[in-house]
């Protein structure tokens, strides 16, 4: 083997690295069998004298320099640009000339010359005499095409196909093909997120969220149509905005909040029933009044003292109580109304909310004071999301089983166990009007929740000699909720939502006082209620909607941790006539919670017949 194959077979070993991204120049070395060996380094001026004679077989040595390797073009803006391609031939070892041809073709399935890209010259060849300092130079024009698709990028490749020589009496091709520069064709995001001003951290993610899903849109889509719709019309900071929020899929984060509305109306309904039976006033049929209340709050009746009770129930002698109360058998209607809205928690959405139900029941009573029953009820909920951005609605239908047992004297356990269901309408607003020739539009949905719940608490009643009362509680409240998945349709963007499940702890410690204020006509009983609550369980979570045409991922959505700590004041005062028939009012407030602000009103009546 000659010297001069063996340095050839060095500078070969430099074939891996010859074509780098950075690299503007390549070198080569052509033989008459038709080989060609590339090398990052020049042939050494010390070598070059003996590189021909030492191996008769070399045929000329070259550089291919680039203006540059890589060349990325914007459609919107820089939608034009060359590359310059010089050839120099550095050692010839033999006179003649030579051909190198060229030509372009996509990066895999990238595009399609001619419709994403106009590239003049596309094929080429460059003429060379075999002359050591010989140079030619090529200028290669691009052009991105506006029918490409903006959001999607395509790559193309400049290379080198193959190199022709004649020397002497010679002939010969040098076949190998060669990759020598990358031409990108794009426009970017379809959401300049650096364009929106003052974005939350919520708007930026979807989107990014949007960005990522319009590169994958399929052509014809209606994902496609509408990314490139939002890509050409929307402008200014607003608009861009907008898209975002069109996009954003947190609205249903407020369905899980609205999952436990009905059970709380509910149990609230039953727990009322049970004060009433354990403040010794169970007619056997009652009705309760309406309760106005926020966020599921409902206000105790374990104010209403025993010797008033005694009173009510003729035990003064004036036989004014009702003669019903004698019976096992109880019957009961109560009704609540409540009022509520709560700020963002997090990326949750805010909303603002209204709902009633209505509960009745049965129970009956044992000898031993045991009391034991059942109810059934219906709710309807109904939440406005914030900004106008949608829009929930519940039919729940419960049956609930409760009762209240004694322990010692004073001493009593309550406990209800429910089971829930709901109906959930549910529409997200997806407002692109004004963005070329879209709209605002709503996609809608229905889903069911079930909810099984059971409380049980543990009350002693202290009787003071000044006819105080004073009651300390605890209750635990335990909550299994899950929610089916389903899909929306009706918009450009219609997500399928995976379904949940959670469950929830809820720990209280309360104290109620009362006092009763004999009067004319009847008696005036004041009272407060203090109860410290604390939730567990629920922690915050993430879930992935989908888009429901193509299955590609929408934006992130983000549930929070709940406020774990929150505290309630219950204020209020009851009239009770001679004739055992009762007028109620109280003002219940929220206290500790960062994100709800709850002022709740109670007012009813109860009479006996």
């Amino acid at each position: 083997m000659s010297k001069s194959h063996v340095f050839w077979i060095v500078v070969g070993a430099f074939l891996v690295a010859s074509f780098q991204a950075e690299a503007m120049t390549r070198h080569g070395a052509v033989y008459e069998s038709g080989r060609i060996v590339y090398s990052s380094q020049p042939v050494s001026r010390t070598m070059d004298g003996h590189a021909c004679e030492e191996d008769p077989d070399l045929i000329f040595t070259f550089s291919e320099s680039l203006s540059q390797s890589s060349l990325a073009l914007d459609v919107r803006s820089e939608d034009a640009g060359s590359i310059t391609l010089t050839v120099n031939i550095t050692l010839s070892c033999r006179e003649g000339s030579a051909v190198f041809e060229y030509d372009h073709e996509p990066d895999g399935n990238s595009g399609v010359i001619g419709e994403d890209i106009d590239i003049n010259p596309q094929s080429f060849g460059i003429n060379m005499p075999l002359a050591t300092g010989a140079s030619e130079q090529a200028v290669i024009n691009y052009q991105a095409l506006e029918s490409a698709p903006f959001f999607t990028e395509h790559r193309f490749l400049l290379v080198g196909d193959r190199v022709s020589f004649f020397a002497g009496t010679a002939f010969g091709q040098a076949g190998e093909r060669r990759e020598l520069a990358v031409v990108s064709v794009a426009s970017g995001d379809v959401i300049d997120m650096g364009a929106i001003i003052d974005a939350d951290a919520r708007t930026i993610r979807a989107g990014s969220a949007l960005n990522d899903a319009c590169d994958l849109a399929e052509p014809g889509s209606t994902l496609f149509q509408t990314c490139l719709e939002i890509d050409q019309f929307a402008e200014t900071p607003a608009q861009l905005r907008q898209a975002s929020n069109a996009f954003d899929a947190h609205q249903i984060t407020a369905v899980p909040a609205a999952s436990t509305e009905s059970t709380r109306i509910q149990s609230g309904n039953v727990a009322e029933r049970l004060e009433v039976i354990r403040s010794g006033m169970a007619p056997a049929l009652s009705l309760d009044g309406l309760a106005f209340r926020s966020g599921g709050q409902n206000f105790s009746l374990a104010w209403l003292p025993s010797d008033l009770m005694a009173r009510v129930n003729g035990e003064s002698g004036d036989d004014i109580g009702s003669q019903l109360l004698a019976e096992r058998w109880g019957a009961f209607v109560n009704g609540t109304v409540t009022i509520g809205d709560r700020s963002r928690r997090g990326d949750e959405t805010a909303f603002d909310y209204d709902s009633w139900g209505i509960t009745a029941g049965v129970d009956y009573r044992f000898d031993n004071g045991a009391v034991v029953g059942v109810a059934g009820g219906f709710s309807r909920y109904s939440a406005d999301l914030e900004g106008n951005s949608g829009k929930v609605d519940g039919d729940s239908y419960s049956i609930q089983g409760y009762g209240t047992f004694d322990l010692i004297e004073n001493l009593f356990i309550d406990a209800t166990l429910g089971y829930t269901t709901t109906d959930f309408d549910f529409g997200r607003v997806v407002d692109l009007a004004g963005i070329g020739s879209m709209t605002r539009s709503t996609a809608r949905g229905s889903t069911d929740a079930r909810v099984i719940s059971a409380t049980v608490s543990l009350n002693y009643r202290i009787r003071l000699d000044n006819a105080w009362s004073i009651t300390p509680y605890g209750q635990f409240g335990y909550s299994d909720i899950e929610i089916d998945g389903f899909s929306e349709s009706g918009s450009p963007f219609d997500y399928q939502y995976p379904s949940q499940s959670l469950d929830s702890q809820l720990w209280s410690a309360g104290i109620r006082v009362n006092r009763p204020i004999s009067l004319d006509r009847g008696v005036l009983v004041p009272y407060a209620d203090l109860a410290f609550e604390y939730e567990s369980g629920i922690d915050g979570y993430s879930l992935q909607p989908v888009l429901v045409e193509s299955g590609i991922d929408g934006p992130m959505v983000s549930i929070s941790n709940p406020d774990r700590s929150t505290g309630r004041l219950d204020l209020g005062a009851s009239w009770v006539f001679l004739t055992g028939n009762q007028l109620f009012f109280s003002y219940s407030a929220l206290l500790m919670d960062s994100d709800t602000t709850r002022h709740s009103f109670y007012f009813g009546a109860r009479w006996e017949f």
